[in-house]
């Protein structure tokens, strides 16, 4: 990653060009505040340029949180370099053709709950008077929510281990939490904004699992504690499947997912990755100085 020397006011940066990713440092100078370029062709070159060769002399080279072509198997993390060129809005990348066989039988499960849902919301407004009633539907709804938890978090835990394990549990998981930075994600019911954006995984510790995940081991193992699996701990766990899918395969996995009707769950935030945590392609460091006219 290239970076100024100490002592000179500095910003990592993410350009995006023909599908590659470069990071290079440079001096903002009497510039106030940093910025992201992300231009087209020479545009976006000519800026970088300037920019660089202004304080060439001091340019070095440090390592990176991630190196060249380092990644989390099912852990996006495109952040910047996920917006169209020349927009702030997230793209919808698609699904890599490799993660299809996993996402579309989760996908048709998702379709299932909301669906579910969906009909529970004809008879019961999701609004936050409602948050306590429960029953027999929630409870079953409850249990297929938290079954579909169960199966991305396993998934994406395996592939990210080292030794091979026969079993993993919630408290396990939790490993995750921080790479994913789940507990920023927030969603929402879209037809329902009363209800307000949802934090499933906020209060998620390594040995105190989110609430709704604690309502559906009380009404597995308590039957006389059914009265957890409540409409707020349901909606909670919908939200969870959604924020899953898309913090293990990008923006992408919207275009696999079914419309949700009076269930829709949409993402109203995500997670802002700092420049030296993003995927990036392998670059020669050779070819990036040529492109930029470095000596």
């Amino acid at each position: 990653m290239w970076t100024p020397d100490a002592g000179v006011e500095s910003q990592a940066y993410l350009v995006e060009d023909l599908g590659e990713y470069w990071r290079v440092g440079s001096a903002q100078g009497g510039r106030s505040g940093a910025q992201h370029f992300e231009k087209d062709g020479r545009d976006g070159m000519a800026v970088l340029k300037a920019s660089v060769n202004a304080v060439v002399h001091r340019l070095e080279s440090r390592a990176a949180v991630l190196q060249r072509g380092d990644y989390h198997p099912r852990i996006w993390r495109n952040g910047i370099s996920s917006r169209p060129r020349g927009q702030g809005k997230v793209s919808t990348l698609p699904v890599r053709s490799e993660d299809l066989d996993f996402v579309r039988p989760r996908a048709v499960a998702f379709h299932r709950i909301q669906s579910q849902l969906a009909d529970l919301f004809e008879v019961l407004t999701p609004h936050r008077s409602n948050a306590a009633a429960h029953g027999a539907a929630m409870e079953q709804l409850l249990t297929l929510s938290a079954m579909e938890v169960e199966a991305l978090l396993r998934e994406v835990f395996r592939l990210n281990r080292s030794q091979p394990s026969a079993s993993s549990a919630m408290a396990d998981w939790h490993s995750l939490a921080r790479p994913m930075r789940l507990s920023e994600w927030r969603a929402e019911l879209a037809f329902f904004p009363e209800w307000s954006w949802v934090r499933p995984f906020a209060g998620w510790y390594q040995h105190c699992a989110p609430s709704w995940w604690i309502a559906y081991n009380k009404v597995k193992h308590q039957p006389a504690m059914r009265w957890m699996a409540n409409l707020e701990a349901v909606v909670a766990a919908a939200c969870a499947i959604r924020i899953l899918l898309e913090a293990e395969f990008g923006p992408g996995v919207s275009e696999l997912l079914p419309a949700g009707g009076l269930a829709e769950i949409v993402i109203a935030e995500r997670p802002r990755w700092n420049a030296d945590e993003l995927y990036f392609a392998p670059y020669p460091v050779g070819r990036l100085r040529e492109v930029l006219a470095l000596p």
